[in-house]
């Protein structure tokens, strides 16, 4: 009975390796399909990513049956998808279109079914997953970077993202590549490449940069499990994605990474805690203080944000802000807030804060490492931190260390 119900795990684990990684790689699939093979359109992209969300909720419920590991973990996530869904309630309500508003839902399903995969994967499928995404960023990042008309010529990310999101070309990107890509005068850079701004298989900049700081983070709390000829191939690959695409949040936060990592026996349990509360204190402090004009810049998007959150009113907190939900688009804390109402983005906050048991380094690492990586880039970018191109490996990898640490509990009982 054992060796069965190993060899269902075993299997369970392998596909969901596979979800995820289909997921990851999902938009670049789609977008050479629109290249090659037939347009698409926004109906093709959300099936697609439901069809995953599908499967993956499928083993959210029969593996709570069979792994008894999982059970408390199940109840909490449960309980998670209820007030996402009571979120997505209210948002609709407000919106008064007569459409459920689903962006907070889907958000959610992201966070939930993802972290739950991550409990169910096996040590060695988790860190597969990771090395093949790697692999496929490194080969295409290399042909951008050396042949930028064939990298263009595979994926078209210009005509995928105008026929399935419709965002138009512009007149002065007759590159091929996406929009922002392009960048402009003055804008900051370090100097290695003189290109266009790099995307590899995610097609657009800001994803290649989340998945930088996301890779950096699995190198610093598994360098030791993996070996010294994948941590050089991890270190150059994140050296060369971060300086090609001209990432300043990555940037900056993997040197927030590195000191967070150096320090964490000296940091408190469950102190992370304080950091939402402090950038919100400092963004009010910062709007009632200065007169930013509005840049594409670090100070520039933080006194954005932070003056359409001091703009809410009551009501926006409660579901109303979502009718301006668009204005919020690339403005962090009030689209989180406006998109899941003020419950939702507190119960996010404190998943991501206190879930884990801060008594083992391991799991402390994990949970400081997500609460920054979250609540410090939706300041600067918005709600790219929930795309299905990177946010899966980020919550997969917040569930497996959940996972380890159940497992060490169970050995101490």
């Amino acid at each position: 009975m054992r060796s069965i119900l190993n060899t269902n795990n075993h299997i369970v684990s392998r596909n969901i390796s596979y979800l995820v990684l289909a997921s990851i790689m999902l938009n670049a699939f789609l977008s050479f399909t629109n290249a090659h093979l037939f347009t698409l359109n926004k109906f093709v992209v959300i099936a697609s990513e439901v069809c995953i969300y599908n499967i993956l909720a499928f083993y959210f419920v029969l593996m709570n049956r069979a792994n008894y590991l999982a059970r408390d973990v199940y109840k909490l996530f449960c309980f998670f998808l209820l007030v996402a869904f009571f979120s997505m309630l209210l948002t609709s309500f407000a919106k008064d279109s007569g459409v459920f508003f689903v962006d907070g839902l889907r958000n959610f399903l992201i966070v939930i079914l993802f972290s739950f995969s991550g409990f169910l994967v096996s040590r060695n499928d988790f860190h597969k997953v990771f090395f093949i995404v790697s692999l496929c960023v490194f080969i295409f990042l290399l042909i951008e970077i050396v042949s930028l008309d064939l990298y263009a010529y595979i994926f078209e990310p210009a005509n995928y993202y105008s026929a399935t999101r419709g965002h138009d070309v512009r007149e002065y990107n007759s590159t091929g590549l996406f929009n922002a890509a392009l960048s402009f005068e003055g804008r900051f850079s370090y100097g290695f490449f003189d290109g266009p701004r790099t995307s590899s298989i995610f097609l657009e900049q800001v994803s290649l940069g989340n998945y930088s700081q996301i890779v950096f983070i699995y190198l610093l709390l598994f360098s030791k499990n993996i070996g010294s000829r994948f941590c050089f191939f991890y270190i150059a690959l994140i050296f060369l994605s971060v300086t090609s695409t001209e990432s300043r949040s990555a940037g900056g936060l993997i040197f927030v990474y590195s000191l967070i990592f150096l320090f964490t026996k000296n940091l408190p349990k469950y102190f992370n805690f304080l950091l939402v509360p402090f950038v919100v204190l400092l963004g009010v402090f910062y709007v009632s203080s200065f007169n930013v004009i509005y840049s594409d810049n670090i100070s520039g998007r933080f006194f954005k944000g932070m003056v359409y959150l001091v703009e809410f009113d009551f009501f926006d907190y409660f579901g109303f802000g979502v009718n301006k939900v668009n204005d919020f688009w690339d403005s962090g804390y009030p689209y989180l807030i406006s998109s899941v109402t003020i419950f939702g983005a507190l119960f996010l906050y404190l998943f991501t804060c206190l879930f884990h048991d801060q008594n083992y380094i391991l799991s402390k690492r994990m949970a400081w490492f997500a609460t920054f990586y979250l609540f410090l880039n939706i300041i600067v970018s918005g709600n790219s931190v929930y795309s299905i191109k990177t946010a899966p490996l980020l919550w997969f990898m917040f569930g497996f260390v959940k996972n380890k640490e159940q497992k060490i509990k169970k050995d101490y009982v």
